[in-house]
């Protein structure tokens, strides 16, 4: 998914280059505009779970919510992506509802919540 994300990203720099001669106002160069910042979330995304994926076991460092999220903003993007990929929901929503039970937030480090 991540390639296909890199792949999206080197396509678009392109037209953004091209928009960028009609003037910051034109729909073309605020679609793109919207593809580029899903494709910096995405970016976010992936950065997020790295860093938390350093052997310690976090959820953040899984792969269940950075599927779930990416599977978002590839739909939006409208990238066809290869094959069907596992749905991580189920796994994300034991984790989120473990979280509420232990009272922690949904932090990386699983914060406890002072309320």
């Amino acid at each position: 998914m991540a390639r296909r994300l890199l792949s999206e990203q080197r396509a678009l720099r392109r037209p953004c280059r091209a928009a960028g001669l009609d003037g910051p106002d034109g729909p073309a160069v605020r679609a793109l505009a919207d593809r580029q910042a899903l494709l910096w979330l995405a970016a976010a995304v992936l950065g997020v779970q790295e860093a938390a994926d350093e052997g310690r076991g976090l959820f953040l460092g899984g792969p269940h919510w950075a599927l779930l999220a990416l599977s978002g903003i590839t739909e939006r993007l409208g990238v066809p992506l290869p094959g069907p990929a596992a749905d991580p929901r189920e796994q994300v929503w034991a984790e989120l509802a473990d979280r509420v039970r232990r009272g922690v937030d949904c932090d990386i480090y699983a914060t406890r919540v002072l309320w």
